[in-house]
């Protein structure tokens, strides 16, 4: 099942169906819930059990919103799945959107954003980017030391402002790393900033589902680092992607929870965007992944 909000605020939840030779769930378990709960129609139900994927947009009471939920069935084992889902770098390159990716390693730098070349139009809106005014989101501070340590006179300043993009983002993570969402910014890109950290609280407020049904993942995607889930494996990589008008840099964090030890689920993934240069507020991605038996 795939759930995502966009716009200012996203996020995203997937259920894949996998077969196996001996059923986890029952598959008419699922069908009920997709039924029930999300609203999904006996014709989308039908579609979906011939291997078709299913969307809704369901309504939201914000206009800054936007839920998107798909469902899919996946022709692979789970164990298949779960074996190459933390090969993060090579998934995310695969997509047609994917400008540039990269991982972090465990302390973020620099080196690891050292192929970030940021679209020349980004470069031309940090050189004239201030507080309240500027085409890319930044806090205030990150606004102002841009100024002091970039010269924009000299012939290699886009060179100059890559790397700044690299330091920048290699001490933001380094903090989320340490403090959790109280680390997130807040963009001064506009007269009226943005706090992630209350986009995020937002987003992990309206997935009723993972609280019911994983408690321990939601507070791990809540509290990180301070309450962590045991057995969940984090990781951080950021990319650049043109899915828009403008190729957006992003910085993200993914949390994989293989043994969620729930019931309609073999798998929990969350996706943390906490960095957006462009359109978001704050993105969460949700992918709860379950095996079937085949002749269900």
């Amino acid at each position: 099942m795939k759930c995502r909000r966009s716009a200012v605020l996203t996020g995203l939840a997937l259920l894949a169906f996998a077969p196996v030779t001996a059923p986890e769930v029952r598959a008419q378990d699922v069908l009920t819930f997709l039924r029930d709960e999300i609203g999904l129609s006996s014709g989308e139900l039908e579609e979906l059990q011939k291997g078709v994927a299913v969307s809704k947009i369901p309504k939201s009471a914000d206009d800054r919103e936007v839920d998107v939920f798909a469902v899919v069935r996946i022709a692979v084992p789970l164990e298949f799945f779960l074996e190459h889902v933390d090969d993060i770098e090579s998934f995310v390159s695969r997509e047609t959107t994917t400008l540039q990716v990269g991982l972090y390693g465990e302390s973020p730098d620099v080196k690891d954003m050292v192929t970030l070349e940021l679209p020349k139009g980004d470069i031309e809106a940090l050189k004239k980017c201030k507080v309240e005014q500027c085409d890319v989101k930044l806090p205030a501070g990150t606004i102002e030391a841009l100024h002091r340590q970039v010269n924009w006179s000299q012939p290699d300043y886009a060179r100059q402002a890559n790397a700044f993009m690299a330091r920048e983002l290699a001490v933001y993570l380094r903090e989320y790393m340490s403090d959790g969402n109280a680390a997130l910014a807040t963009y001064d890109d506009k007269r009226d900033p943005l706090s992630v950290a209350e986009g995020f609280e937002l987003l992990l407020g309206k997935t009723p589902y993972l609280i019911e049904y994983s408690a321990p993942f939601h507070v791990h995607l809540q509290r990180y680092p301070e309450a962590r889930k045991n057995g969940v494996e984090d990781i951080f990589y950021w990319a650049l992607e043109d899915f828009g008008l403008k190729a957006t840099l992003t910085v993200n964090h993914v949390a994989i929870d293989r043994q969620p030890h729930v019931s309609l689920s073999g798998a929990l993934i969350g996706r943390k965007q906490i960095y957006a240069s462009h359109y978001f507020q704050a993105a969460l991605d949700l992918l709860n992944a379950v095996s079937v038996s085949e002749d269900d």
